[in-house]
């Protein structure tokens, strides 16, 4: 979550122009996993203050994050080689829910991060459906369109602001839009 956050604060700082950030993970986060086992029980992300932070600052920058997530509980692996905090789970809580609710935290707060930064998560069933992805995306970002507007008010501070986005013709479509956005301090 760290490493995200961060360069959504610092690595566009610069850019002006249309921006996205896309991220090929399996959006599995070392700190959720030890706190896992430190509570012995999974946090919904209202209790993880990493989280928060991320998603904060992800509705906060207005920059898009798609994800590329690979190994979810929308797309699992079963015969990934090696130790992950999955496996690691289904050993220490066996005949438990930990370890599926685990999978649907991790993919539950990717989808938190795309939503509020105007961006989605994709679920490739194969490696090979991976470059597709990226291509449909870099697509998307050239044709897309931004809108903008200038609030009566905006007090900086007050929380997150929703907007809604509705098109009058049937036949456009709104593929992403930002949920909301924070006013600037």
């Amino acid at each position: 979550y760290k490493s995200l956050e961060k360069v959504l604060e610092k690595s566009f700082s610069d850019i002006r122009e249309r921006r996205a950030v896309i991220v090929l993970t399996d959006g599995r986060d070392t700190s959720l996993y030890r706190e896992i086992i430190r509570r012995n029980r999974v946090m919904d992300s209202e209790e993880d203050r990493r989280f928060r932070g991320l998603f904060k600052t992800a509705g906060k920058e207005g920059i898009p994050v798609h994800f590329i997530a690979i190994n979810t509980d929308r797309n699992i692996e079963g015969n990934t080689k090696g130790a992950d905090e999955y496996r690691n789970l289904q050993f220490i809580y066996k005949n438990s829910a930990v370890p599926e609710q685990y999978l649907e935290q991790v993919r539950e707060r990717m989808e938190k991060v795309a939503e509020v930064s105007g961006g989605r998560v994709l679920f490739p069933r194969t490696i090979e459906d991976v470059i597709p992805l990226y291509e449909g995306i870099g697509k998307d970002l050239g044709r897309a369109y931004s809108l903008g507007y200038v609030p009566a008010t905006a007090t900086p501070g007050e929380g997150l602001r929703r907007i809604v986005v509705k098109v009058r013709n049937e036949e456009y479509q709104i593929r992403q839009s930002r949920a909301g956005y924070y006013a600037k301090q």
